[in-house]
């Protein structure tokens, strides 16, 4: 959430399930129930990968995941079955600048649309209210497609409480200032509405509500995964424990960045005594726009993680520890159904996922106006503008 100033100024439902005959909801043997709570923080959230390999090694089981912004990011990833292996092997394959760019790439875009393209200075869009020029630097398209690939095998999950670890995104409802707890729905659009920096992505509408980046409200939201009843609660803070002096030097820039993290800063303080146990990464050195630098964001975090083994080691031995499936691997396709325009490949051809996904991306123009959904069906992936 850093990256607000930076760039421009720069619920659920109640679900009860009942306890197996054989193990009374006292049994002294019921495992307590664990909460991973993640910060957001722009390219700073990579730590969080870095951190969910080593918790992960520690051996400490995870049923509940709550983040904002970039934590929401890559909380969705881990609460949909991913490792943070997984995780870090398709944050590395990401272009960035490609990723953060509101023209699609030469490659996968005709000449005719490239020509037309070029032609206009300024893009509008249109809907039922009428014409509206982007309401910030980037709509968010291409990160809500990425979010809509990595997560085809829970496209059909509507509440969070079915994924195979409990989940939760929080945003900010724009006209009211209220944090909004994202319970249900599309996980994808969780994701993309929690990370709506204002100034930088277009908000988001969900359910009626323009929400933007949670992390004026709530960067780590401690408090939701208590009231979702977790037992014990781990939150990843994201600190830069030496931060920079001289202000009377700064630019005006800065200077409004520093009051923007300095009003987060004492909303995360509020949170954090609520936490059973609190791994800080220090990320002195980076900042939120530092995409570019993924890797050495993640492995900030794995040593921070790693710096605090035994502790976590003495943390997984008084949880038991538990053997999660692994993620489903998809099928190879055998179909494509298209609704709103024309088949990107043909049926039957039996192609990789990737590449019907890309098909569909260069059939209806990544740049201008992609697939507004893409989800997993038994026989077919769908896509509908």
């Amino acid at each position: 959430m850093r990256l607000v100033f930076a760039l421009f100024l720069s619920v659920a439902g109640l679900v009860y399930a009942a306890p197996p005959a054989t193990a009374p909801i006292d049994s002294p043997t019921k495992r307590p129930v664990v909460a991973l709570v993640l910060e957001g923080g722009g390219a700073l959230g990579l730590a969080h990968i870095g951190v969910l390999k080593v918790f992960e090694e520690a051996g400490i089981p995870v049923d509940i995941v709550v983040g904002t912004s970039m934590g929401s990011i890559v909380g969705g990833l881990y609460a949909s079955g991913y490792t943070g292996s997984e995780i870090e092997t398709e944050v590395y394959a990401i272009n960035w600048n490609e990723l953060f760019s509101e023209k699609g790439p030469s490659q996968d875009e005709s000449w005719l649309d490239r020509h037309e393209r070029y032609r206009y200075a300024l893009s509008f869009g249109f809907d039922r209210s009428g014409f509206s020029l982007f309401r910030g630097l980037l709509s968010g398209r291409k990160v809500l497609s990425l979010m809509d690939i990595l997560l085809l095998n829970q496209s059909d999950v509507e509440d969070f409480d079915k994924l195979p670890r409990r989940y939760r995104a929080v945003a900010a409802d724009i006209q009211t200032g209220l944090p909004v707890v994202i319970s249900r729905g599309r996980l994808a659009d969780a994701m993309r509405a929690s990370m709506s920096i204002p100034g930088a992505f277009s908000p988001y509408v969900l359910e009626g509500r323009t929400l933007v980046d949670g992390g004026i409200v709530c960067n780590l939201p401690i408090s939701v995964a208590r009231s979702l009843g977790a037992d014990v609660v781990i939150a990843v803070h994201l600190a830069d424990k030496e931060p920079k002096d001289n202000w009377e030097k700064r630019t005006a820039l800065e200077l409004l960045s520093r009051t923007l993290d300095i009003f987060i800063a004492q909303g995360v303080n509020r949170e954090l005594p609520l936490a059973d146990y609190v791994l800080t990464v220090d990320i002195h050195g980076y900042t939120a726009l530092d995409f570019s630098l993924d890797r050495e964001i993640v492995a900030r975090g794995e040593e921070a993680a790693r710096s605090s083994y035994e502790e976590l080691a003495r943390l997984a031995q008084g949880l038991a520890r538990e053997e999660r499936p692994a993620r489903e691997v998809l099928a190879p396709i055998e179909g494509v159904v298209v609704l709103g325009g024309a088949p990107a490949i043909a049926p039957g051809s039996g192609a990789a996922l990737k590449a019907v996904l890309g098909a569909l991306h260069r059939s209806h123009g990544l740049g201008s106006s992609s697939p507004r959904w893409i989800g997993l069906g038994s026989t077919a992936i769908s896509g509908s503008t």
